[in-house]
């Protein structure tokens, strides 16, 4: 029977539970692949943990052969830049004692959960509403563009007014 004593030091139910799976007795009892993921998760960083998706140890397909590391993305184009550094990847893996062949990066087929990140993200890539310009900006933008062909004035008026009024949600001088 445990005492409440030995739970006074733990702060989260990842901590807890790190001392339950976390221990030399679960890693004897996981099998390769998992022990591989495992080994793949502490040596990448956060970009690679946060778009890998599923990892497989592939049998070797010939006798005396090093079986090859097969890393699931979440897209195409995490799959091509991981690939590019996939010499590093197994030599990291080498050095934490797993020896594959090679490192095959594969977009997975399974479509990932919506993921909170990518809401932030979204949420910070709105559009800020932009101020209007005060009679004055407006009078100095129309003096500015009125020397340019009829064709371009328009165009070069909303980019000059857009430029301003960017400028000026950021605080910086416009005049």
């Amino acid at each position: 029977m445990t005492s409440v004593d030995e739970f006074a030091n733990i702060s989260s139910v990842g901590e807890a539970l790190k001392g339950i799976f976390d221990t030399p007795q679960a890693r004897r009892a996981m099998g390769p692949g998992r022990m591989a993921q495992r080994a793949w998760f502490q040596m990448v960083g956060p970009v690679e943990r946060e778009h890998t998706c599923g990892t497989y140890v592939a049998e070797p397909r010939r006798q005396g052969d090093k079986p090859t590391f097969v890393v699931y993305t979440d897209t195409r184009a995490r799959a091509v830049d991981f690939n590019a550094n996939r010499e590093v990847y197994r030599a990291r893996m080498a050095a934490a004692g797993w020896d594959f062949g090679e490192i095959v990066f594969k977009q997975t087929k399974r479509p990932r959960a919506e993921k909170k990140k990518t809401a932030q993200r979204e949420a910070k890539a709105a559009p800020a509403l932009l101020p209007e310009l005060t009679a004055e900006e407006e009078a100095y933008v129309r003096a500015a563009v009125a020397s340019q062909p009829e064709h371009l004035r328009e165009k070069a008026y909303k980019a000059m007014s857009a430029s301003m009024r960017r400028r000026k949600l950021d605080g910086t001088q416009n005049l």
